[in-house]
């Protein structure tokens, strides 16, 4: 019985793990644009990223609003307007959180 509950445990602990390993999801990070996308970025911008059970991936933790949010309180230059958007450019995020897939 000793041995059931050891190797239940063990089971456990490991399982546990690889849940948390799972779905430990990484921050976002892009830039700023103003003018709605239109402008060359004046800055970075970050936003945290959770596991979606219901979706079983990883999405804004508080929504697509999060990262153009953060970019319009952080930078003056972005008047209210500011888009958030990958890297790349080839996709953003504005104010409402809607998604703009933009040709570069």
């Amino acid at each position: 019985m000793k041995v059931f509950f050891a190797v239940l445990l063990a089971l456990a602990i490991v399982f546990g793990y690889g849940v948390s390993a799972y779905t430990d999801c990484s921050d976002w990070h892009g830039t700023c644009s103003p003018d709605n996308g239109k402008k060359d970025p004046v800055g970075d911008v970050t936003a945290g990223m959770c596991w979606k059970w219901n979706e079983l991936s990883c999405d804004w933790c508080t929504g697509s609003k999060e990262p153009a949010a953060r970019c319009n309180e952080k930078y003056s230059q972005c008047q209210g307007n500011c888009w958030a958007c990958t890297y790349s450019g080839a996709s953003c995020w504005d104010k409402d959180g809607n998604y703009h897939g933009i040709t570069p």
